[in-house]
């Protein structure tokens, strides 16, 4: 096996899909490790091990960042990050992580920003936010500790004819849960499984596995609804994504923990859902001229449902673009 692998490509797969401590654990406990040099195992040892750091420098932040809101009377939502580790993976060292996301009330957004940079956040050079985006969407502060602390705050997910929906509908589904010793309110596990599809659908030109692996251990250990879930795709109008989604995780887990009823796109629809939903699709654009951005537009305009919403997001976008050069 060694002859036959480019251990160097397969280190940079491997890391660039954030799979570096998964593929340690498997292949310290497993009959693999033999296979492979040391320099490779090593290598991904080091990946595992700053992973676990980087992991518990993130999850201190958390914590406090939690109690400093809750402490100035912000209400906000933890969504996906940390918070997943914590309960899916049973190992700091299993899913590495770049930054901390919360969902906050348009009323709050403000004074959210205002109690960050009072805590040593700078608007971020790490993770640049585009100027409509900043002003309208999320922004990105970045604190320089012992490693670099990005935390992205969201007022809304995304652009309404992606993903639909209100503040009001979010603050519907949630839960308290005790972690801890500290009390938190996240999304309830439908919703939080949605926003997961939302987000792998939404990075259909550069997928990475881990956020499949985040999907299928997320389903192997919670009990989600589907009737529920299939509510949710048809009032988010996330049915193309659900359904490009659910076809990207049946090549990874069993086909009965995914439901057996959700909605299927016409054959012309389908095809070319399924050409551009690919992390190689871009070598479908081999023209010199053809700008990425638009390329990704082009794909991701028959991921949103409906005629009505792909003309409005298309103005928007060229606005926005425009916005982001005036």
């Amino acid at each position: 096996m060694k002859g036959n692998l480019d251990n160097e490509l397969l280190l940079e797969k491997i890391f660039a899909h954030g799979l570096e401590g998964i593929a340690y654990y498997e292949l310290t406990r497993g009959e693999l490790y033999d296979m492979f040099s040391q320099d490779f195992v090593e290598k991904l040892k080091w990946g595992s091990r700053n992973t676990l750091i980087v992991n518990l420098l993130l999850y201190d932040e958390f914590m406090n960042l939690l109690r400093e809101f809750k402490k100035n009377g912000i209400n906000v939502l933890p969504v996906k990050g940390i918070l997943f580790v914590k309960e899916l993976y049973d190992n700091m060292s299993l899913r590495p992580m770049a930054d901390l996301d919360f969902f906050v009330r348009e009323e709050e957004y403000n004074s959210a920003i205002i109690l960050l940079k009072s805590l040593g956040y700078k608007e971020s050079d790490f993770l640049p936010v585009r100027r409509w985006e900043r002003e309208n969407f999320r922004i990105a502060l970045t604190k320089k500790a012992q490693i670099p602390i990005t935390v992205e705050l969201h007022r809304r997910f995304s652009h309404p004819a992606r993903f639909d929906l209100s503040i009001a509908d979010a603050l519907k589904n949630v839960v308290t849960k005790e972690i801890d010793g500290e009390s938190i309110t996240t999304f309830d596990d439908e919703f939080s499984l949605l926003f997961l599809i939302h987000h792998l659908g939404m990075h259909h030109f550069n997928v990475k596995l881990i956020w499949v692996v985040d999907i299928v251990k997320f389903l192997y250990k919670r009990e989600v609804n589907w009737d529920r879930i299939n509510e949710y795709v048809n009032r988010y109008k996330l049915r193309n994504i659900f359904f490009m989604t659910v076809r990207l995780l049946l090549q990874y887990m069993e086909k009965k923990k995914l439901p057996h009823y959700y909605y299927v796109p016409n054959l012309i629809k389908r095809t070319y859902l399924r050409l551009f939903f690919t992390e190689n699709s871009l070598n479908f654009f081999r023209f010199p001229a053809m700008n990425l951005r638009v390329a990704q537009l082009l794909a991701g305009l028959p991921l949103i449902d409906g005629w009505g919403d792909r003309i409005k997001f298309l103005k928007d976008y060229l606005r926005i673009r425009a916005y982001d050069y005036l």
